[in-house]
């Protein structure tokens, strides 16, 4: 058996826009079989803590699974990708529009 960690949550905290986030993971430990496959999991799960501003440029080759593009991507550009999809899921389903300054959601039809 082999004893696994895997982050099984992810939050990134932007608490102003254009400032750095605090990201968290949840992480769960799973015993695996020879197989790999999951055997069993742990009901509990620990904490780790990255203050963004300390790590905004570390960089990671990758490669898009869906457009095949490969590069770098640092946590300052993850960052800013996961919030303007996030702004525009909120924007789509509130029915709002984006705030150019903050991108964040306003003038909603949604109460």
């Amino acid at each position: 058996m082999t004893t696994a960690y895997r982050p099984q949550q992810i939050t990134i905290d932007v608490i102003k826009p254009d400032t750095p986030p605090m990201i968290s993971l949840l992480v769960q430990k799973l015993e695996l079989g020879d197989d790999h496959q999951i055997v069993s999991m742990s009901s509990q799960n620990d904490r780790i803590y990255r203050n963004g501003l300390k790590i905004l440029t570390d960089r990671i080759e990758f490669t898009d699974p869906v457009t095949g593009l490969t590069g770098q991507v640092s946590i300052a550009g993850m960052q800013r990708l996961l919030a303007t999809w996030a702004n525009q899921w909120v924007a789509h389903d509130f029915d709002c529009e984006i705030d150019p300054v903050t991108g964040w959601s306003v003038n909603c039809q949604k109460k």
